[in-house]
């Protein structure tokens, strides 16, 4: 398998460099037949090109690569984060990696949660209106196909049964937003019927971040929307001890191939 090594930004800087001895060693003592090349997508080349992915990267990652290895984006320089968004949304929805899963390790044991990757809040719907440089009328939609909501439960629940997992919680908001919180718990409910091994239960974001913090130890796989996901994965890097010890993968499970960030 050949890796594309994007250190990005910032602290990504100083990890990705720290991490590659180690993966060398690894694969040296362990035979795991890997190889990698360094990339410089970031905000350095961004403020010199204007270019976060250049032309035909997605078709060149699709082809020669089985995975990217990403550090971090984020630059002082960039406050909207436009090289981020054009990066790493570039890649999530370029490559289709549509599931997140964010292990949150803990004493009690292990508790996966699954973020849908691609839609939601996140699929760039929307504008705003503006009167003397100021936005007077801003929309963001929440934007979710049944296919995509399907294949993402699918491949959860899947995962969830090989890894012997018992109990599956689904994570959302359907009392206050009701079109796309009711369309994921219909294909929940529909989708759980096929795993009778999982105890599939719901429960409101705000509800499950209270309890989670809490006592997590009820909770084994939990499956999220896009923002909620991205709100609860820091949670549970809170619980481990920082994001420092928070790894994550975005994973198309059709083509195996994965965007995976320490």
């Amino acid at each position: 398998m050949r890796i594309a090594v994007v250190p990005g930004d910032g602290i990504g800087k100083e990890v990705i460099p720290a991490t590659l001895p180690a993966l060398t060693l690894l694969n040296e003592a362990l035979g795991l037949g890997l190889s990698y090349e360094v990339f410089d997508w970031g905000a350095d080349r961004w403020l010199g090109t204007g270019v976060g992915l250049p032309p035909g990267a997605l078709d060149e990652l699709a082809r020669d690569y089985g995975a990217v290895f990403l550090g971090a984006l984020g630059d002082p320089r960039i406050p909207d984060m436009a090289h981020g968004r054009d990066i790493l949304l570039g890649l999530r929805r370029g490559l289709d990696l549509y599931v997140n899963h964010r292990p949150i390790e803990l004493k009690h044991g292990v508790i996966d949660l699954y973020r849908e990757n691609t839609q939601g809040l996140y699929a760039g719907v929307g504008g705003s209106v503006g009167r003397h440089g100021a936005a007077t009328v801003a929309i963001d939609e929440c934007v979710y196909t049944r296919e995509t909501v399907e294949r993402f439960v699918r491949s959860c629940l899947t995962r969830l049964r090989a890894a012997g997992r018992r109990k599956v919680t689904l994570v959302h908001k359907s009392n206050a937003v009701p079109h796309t919180g009711r369309l994921w718990q219909q294909v929940f409910r529909h989708e759980a019927e096929a795993f009778p091994e999982l105890e599939a239960s719901e429960e409101y974001v705000d509800s499950f971040c209270y309890h989670l913090v809490r006592d997590p130890k009820p909770y084994e796989g939990v499956l999220a929307p896009n923002l909620f996901g991205d709100i609860i994965s820091d949670i549970g890097a809170a619980l481990m001890g920082g994001l420092g010890l928070a790894s994550s993968a975005s994973i198309c499970p059709e083509t195996g191939f994965a965007l995976c960030e320490p």
